[in-house]
């Protein structure tokens, strides 16, 4: 072979070899393609975010707040107004709703007081009886409601809170106090106390002052406290006079006191 042929035999193999070097830098290049996708086809793998989101954290159910739902309807003992007014609301729902059933279908107010002291739970219907007022009284016995007395007052009774049960003769049984129309001042309200001292229920008359004229059972816009001890205004003189007052067990009525101090 001639000095010439010899140099282009060896251009060519350092052609043949480049070009294997290249098929087989291409093969792995495909190869690390696959790898790369993980998922058999030749896929480029997207670029991770830079910013990471973090797993979405449960959030638990809520609860639902509010008050307990009262079976079967019963209306619950209402929080008394007024400084030593009771509570309301009998113990046995089932008499309770009984008797606001009656109240409602004979257009009377109603309230009760649940039993204390020994004595039952007692109740009083109120309504209109011409000019003036019928107050029934009644006790819960075996479930049921008796009628003790029914009373009556000169005066209308007043719209809104007419009845409530009070400590004002010291009693077994607690008094009840009834709001009527009247009394000397602007807006005036008079009250009238039937208690069942001594055995039956009866308004309490107080004793005659110079303050007192009518019906001796009328209280002239009263103030009652938590004490034994009440007021009554009128007005004297273009003003407006306080008379304290106390009951007399012995006497049966409301006696002339000191102001409580």
């Amino acid at each position: 072979m001639s000095p010439v042929d010899h140099a282009q035999s060896s251009r060519r193999r350092g052609t043949r070899l480049a070009v294997a070097g290249l098929a087989v830098a291409g093969l792995a290049a495909a190869a690390l393609v696959v790898g790369v996708g993980g998922d058999g086809d030749d896929r480029t793998a997207p670029a991770p975010s830079a910013t990471a989101s973090a797993p979405a954290t449960a959030t638990p159910p809520s609860t639902a707040t509010g008050p307990a739902p009262t079976a079967g309807g019963t209306p619950t003992a209402a929080t008394p107004e007024g400084t030593g007014a009771l509570p309301t609301g009998a113990g046995d729902p089932a008499a309770q709703q009984s008797l606001a059933d009656r109240a409602a279908q004979e257009g009377a107010v109603v309230s009760t007081t649940p039993a204390a002291d020994g004595a039952p739970d007692v109740g009083a219907l109120a309504r209109s009886a011409g000019t003036g007022t019928a107050v029934e009284l009644v006790v819960l016995e075996d479930g049921r409601w008796r009628t003790e007395a029914v009373l009556t007052a000169p005066e209308p009774l007043l719209p809104g809170r007419a009845l409530e049960w009070r400590r004002v003769t010291g009693g077994a049984y607690p008094d009840a106090v009834v709001r009527l129309q009247g009394g000397s001042l602007h807006a005036g309200v008079d009250a009238a106390v039937a208690t069942r001292d001594g055995g039956t229920w009866h308004w309490v008359p107080r004793q005659v002052t110079g303050e007192a004229d009518g019906d001796p059972i009328l209280l002239g816009n009263t103030l009652f406290d938590d004490g034994p001890v009440f007021a009554t205004r009128a007005t004297a003189g273009g003003q407006v006079a306080a008379q304290h007052w106390r009951y007399d067990a012995a006497a049966g009525s409301f006696a002339p006191a000191a102001p409580p101090g």
